[in-house]
C-alpha cells in the first residue's frame, strides 16, 4: 500500500510539472488617482477637489511556468478609467477663434473653479455670446492594456503566494471630457494632450487557491504607475491606479 501511495504521489508530481500553461478571465474594480495635485485639462483646476469615478478592467490572463519558482504572464485587458474635478464653471463662447483654456479639441471653452469664477482677464471679444454651466468636470479614458509581468513563487501549497512585477503598454481607444450638472451632461470634446500609447510600471502580489489539479482561483492586488500618459500641459498630473484582479484559471 505504501509503495502504491508513493507511486501515485510521484505520478501526480510529474503531471503537475508538465502542466506549464494556465489561462483564465480576469476582472478588477479599479481605483484611479494621482500622486500629486494637478489637472491635465486646466492649470486653474490644480487645487480643486477631485475624485475617482466608477472604473473597471476586464480581460484574459495567460501564464507560463519557466521553472519551479519563476513564471511569466501576459494577456489583454480592456481598461476604463474616469476622474472627476468638483465644482467647475464652464463658459462657452460662440465667438470664432475664442480664447480657450482647456486641453480639448473644441474651441471657446473656458474653465474656472466656482470659488474663483472671474473671467475679467479674458479678451473683451470673447465675452460676447456666452453661456455658463456649473457642475463636475468628468474625464473618461479607455485603453487596451497589454501587460508583461514576471511572477516569483514564495509559497506553494493549497494556497500559493507570489510576488509580481513588470510593465504594461496602453493603447488609447477612447477619451471624452464633459460637464456633469444636476440636469444634464454637456460634451466638451476629447482631451488633445493624451498620448495614443503610454506605459506603466506594475507591482503587486498574487494569491492562488488550488481547487483541483487543473483549476485554481487567482486574486491579485496590483499597483500600476503610468508614465508618458500626456504629450504636454499635463498640469503635474501623475496618474496611477490600483486594481484587485480576480478570476478562475485553468492549468494544462
Amino acid at each position: 500500500i505504501l509503495v502504491s501511495i508513493q507511486e501515485s504521489q510521484v505520478k501526480n508530481e510529474k503531471i503537475s510539472n508538465n502542466m506549464k500553461w494556465s489561462v483564465g478571465p480576469t476582472v478588477a474594480p479599479v481605483y484611479y488617482n494621482t500622486l500629486q495635485n494637478g489637472s491635465p485639462l486646466n492649470n486653474n483646476l490644480s487645487q480643486s477637489s477631485k475624485s475617482t469615478d466608477y472604473a473597471l478592467s476586464v480581460g484574459v490572463k495567460i501564464n507560463y511556468k519557466l521553472s519551479k519558482k519563476f513564471y511569466i504572464q501576459s494577456g489583454v485587458n480592456k481598461l476604463e478609467l474616469a476622474y472627476n474635478t468638483k465644482d467647475v464653471n464652464a463658459t462657452f463662447s460662440s465667438v470664432k477663434n475664442a480664447y480657450n483654456n482647456i486641453n480639448t479639441n473644441k474651441p471657446g471653452i473656458i474653465l474656472t473653479p466656482i470659488s474663483n469664477n472671474n473671467n475679467n482677464d479674458l479678451p473683451a471679444a470673447n465675452n460676447a455670446n456666452k453661456s455658463n454651466i456649473r457642475g463636475d468636470l468628468n474625464q473618461s479614458i479607455e485603453y487596451f492594456e497589454l501587460p508583461v509581468e514576471m511572477k516569483y513563487n514564495l509559497y506553494d501549497k493549497k494556497i500559493g503566494l507570489n510576488l509580481v512585477g513588470g510593465f504594461s503598454t496602453y493603447f488609447l481607444t477612447n477619451n471624452s471630457v464633459s460637464i456633469v450638472s444636476q440636469n444634464s451632461i454637456t460634451d466638451l470634446g476629447e482631451a488633445n494632450n493624451l498620448n495614443n500609447f503610454n506605459f506603466s510600471g506594475n507591482f503587486g502580489v498574487d494569491l492562488d487557491y488550488k481547487i483541483s489539479k487543473s483549476w485554481y482561483l487567482n486574486v491579485a492586488p496590483m499597483f500600476k504607475y503610468q508614465f508618458n500618459t500626456y504629450s504636454n500641459n499635463s498640469g503635474n498630473f501623475k496618474p496611477y491606479y490600483f486594481g484587485l484582479y480576480s478570476g478562475l484559471n485553468y492549468r494544462f
